[in-house]
Formats: C-alpha cells, sequence, structure tokens
C-alpha cells in the first residue's frame, strides 16, 4: 500500500487512482535480446505506467549489458532515452504513448546477468473495483 500511495503521489497529475496490474522479474544473459516493442495496452484508452528496476548488471556499457533504451522507431536507430546505469535504478514509462523499448544483442561475460523487477500500474476503474 506505500508503494502504491508512493506511485499516485508521482502521477498526481493523471487525477485517477492507480493500482499495481502487474509485477515480474527478469534476469538476461548473454547473448540476449528483447526487440523494440510496444506493449499491448498500447490501444487501451488509459495510461498504464511501467517501471523497470535495474537491480543489477554490468554498468561497464549499459547498452550491451540489457539496458532497456527507450526508442521512437523498432530498429534501434532513433533513441529517446538510453539507460546509464543498470545497478539501482529505475525506468519509469507511459505504455500509452508511440514509442517503442526494448535492448539489442548483451554482452556479458563472466556470468554476470542482468536483474530487474519490472512492475505495471493502471488506473483503478469504481466499476470493476
Amino acid at each position: 500500500l506505500e508503494f502504491e500511495k508512493f506511485i499516485n503521489e508521482l502521477v498526481y497529475f493523471e487525477k485517477a487512482e492507480y493500482r499495481i496490474s502487474g509485477i515480474a522479474s527478469t534476469m538476461v544473459g548473454n547473448n540476449s535480446f528483447l526487440a523494440p516493442h510496444v506493449d499491448g495496452v498500447q490501444k487501451i484508452d488509459r495510461k498504464t505506467y511501467n517501471f523497470i528496476y535495474f537491480i543489477d548488471g554490468d554498468n561497464s556499457d549499459p547498452l550491451l549489458s540489457g539496458g532497456t533504451g527507450i526508442y521512437s522507431d523498432n530498429n534501434f536507430e532513433k533513441p529517446i532515452f538510453l539507460p546509464t546505469t543498470l545497478k539501482n535504478s529505475v525506468l519509469v514509462y507511459n505504455t500509452t504513448t508511440d514509442f517503442y523499448h526494448g535492448f539489442n544483442f548483451t554482452n556479458l561475460q563472466n556470468n554476470v546477468y542482468r536483474k530487474t523487477i519490472n512492475f505495471h500500474f493502471s488506473p483503478k476503474h469504481s466499476e470493476t473495483n
């Protein structure tokens, strides 16, 4: 409940009450990738926010280490935002806007992994909750 309270304070300008709608953890190793994509909620007429909390990873080159970037294309050619750290940082973005997110093939060595916890927050709907 404290985390939801914090998120609602963060997105107060939306004038809606947000609830956690999903949580997942990921661990990415060498030669992994996530093709630039939009999330399935793209066409829904409500704003969902994704929080990618980078727990740990190789900071020597975040782009080669699974750092999720935001792009205006689906070919990694037009970056909007690229992470600079994969340790104890968070990427927050609205999934209903017109951009892509993903990461190119990783080049991780020595059993290093990029680790994240991902949170999805959607508005609470009075007719269902």
